[in-house]
Formats: C-alpha cells, sequence, structure tokens
C-alpha cells in the first residue's frame, strides 16, 4: 500500500472503517488498519518500498484518509447524482452473495443514505469520516 501511495501520490486514500463498533469482518478491520498506517508512514523513507519509486520519491502529504462504512462520519456528501451507479457496482458483487442478499443490502444502503440526508438540501448522502494522518497515530493535531 506504501507503494501505491508513493507511485500514485492521491491527495486522499479510500477504505473501510476498521474501528466500525462490532466490526468481526478480519479483511475488513486488517485492510482498514492497514490502509490507515500505510498513509501515516508513507512519508518515512527508511520504510523502503519500491527501489525505483523510492529513488524518484518525494515526501507529501496524503490530504486525508477516508473511512466509509463508518458509525461516525463527519462528512456527508450529496450522491443524488451517483447513487444509482453505487447501487449497480454493489448488485454486481456476487462473490459472497445471492441476488436476495444484494437487494436487501442495496434496500438497507438506501435507507442509510436517506437518513445521512436528513436536514440537507439533498435527499440522499454518503456518511464519511475523514482523518488528517496527524490523527492517525497519538493524536496531537486538531481536526481541522
Amino acid at each position: 500500500i506504501i507503494t501505491q501511495i508513493r507511485h500514485l501520490r492521491p491527495d486522499f486514500v479510500f477504505t473501510v472503517d476498521p474501528w466500525l463498533p462490532y466490526e468481526a469482518h478480519r479483511d475488513h478491520l486488517k485492510v482498514g488498519q492497514a490502509c490507515a498506517e500505510a498513509v501515516l508512514l508513507q512519508r518515512h523513507l527508511r520504510l523502503p518500498s519500491d527501489p525505483e519509486i523510492d529513488a524518484r520519491y518525494e515526501p507529501y502529504d496524503v490530504e486525508a484518509i477516508v473511512f466509509y462504512f463508518t458509525r461516525e462520519p463527519n462528512t456527508i456528501f450529496d450522491i443524488g447524482d451517483t447513487r444509482e451507479r453505487k447501487h449497480r457496482a454493489i448488485g454486481a458483487y456476487r462473490a459472497q452473495f445471492t441476488a436476495d442478499d444484494l437487494a436487501g443490502l442495496v434496500r438497507l444502503l438506501e435507507a442509510q443514505e436517506r437518513e445521512w440526508a436528513t436536514g440537507k438540501s439533498f435527499s440522499h448522502g454518503e456518511g464519511l469520516k475523514l482523518q488528517r494522518p496527524g490523527q492517525l497515530h497519538v493524536n496531537l493535531r486538531s481536526p481541522s
């Protein structure tokens, strides 16, 4: 993950929230934590990745890691124009779910999207938790 961050230089890294209360899916926990750790540590050249990438690498700051499937979003985005595409993409995922399971998941997402939009000027929202890299370790920096 550090190699990819150094190569692609993203402003934001999106991943599942590994600190979601009661999350028991090991892949979600490990991937979310690994992405958070990579965002925190990618600037440190003492942690080598790909030699060619490291040779060209100029340290920079990832603006934030963005956790989705979070219980405590600090940002709500209007997804009115993209939610149908999002639902189709989720509906195409058949590795672990039946068509009925996916339909139920989309119904749950639809309800959550409407809830996140409550009181907003849009009908469907996506709740995300943005964390600055400095908030991922010891957390002495302000959240702004």
